[in-house]
């Protein structure tokens, strides 16, 4: 009976999981593709750069939105605290979100 809860839990997680995965893909009807810093153009690199002071640059992503205009949103993490920011190609900041512990994020959202 425990082996059967416990892998009924294991697979409920796993579900959750992939569930996530495709919900960061496609987030409010518009597209999500993880890219790399040289796959931005150069306006939107200097600004990360910039904002990021001698941070890291994390979970870097591409947003397609409906209407077919593109976002890079980044996590920008310096000295255990973590600000999620999102950039147009042209470099003009669109959104920058609340300071947050890293520590304070449960395990599976850190990357």
């Amino acid at each position: 009976m425990r082996g059967m809860t416990i892998a009924f839990l294991a697979g409920t997680l796993a579900l959750g999981g992939a569930g996530r995965a495709v919900a960061d893909e496609n987030e409010g009807g518009h597209e999500h593709q993880s890219v790399t810093m040289a796959d931005l153009p150069a306006a939107a690199q200097k600004t990360l750069k910039r904002e990021a002071k001698g941070g890291k640059v994390e979970e870097l992503r591409k947003e397609t939105r409906k209407d077919g205009t593109v976002a890079y949103e980044a996590e920008i993490v310096k000295n255990g605290k973590g600000t999620d920011i999102e950039v147009s190609a042209d470099g003009k900041v669109l959104e920058r979100g609340k300071s947050h512990d890293e520590k304070s994020e449960p395990e599976h959202e850190r990357k």
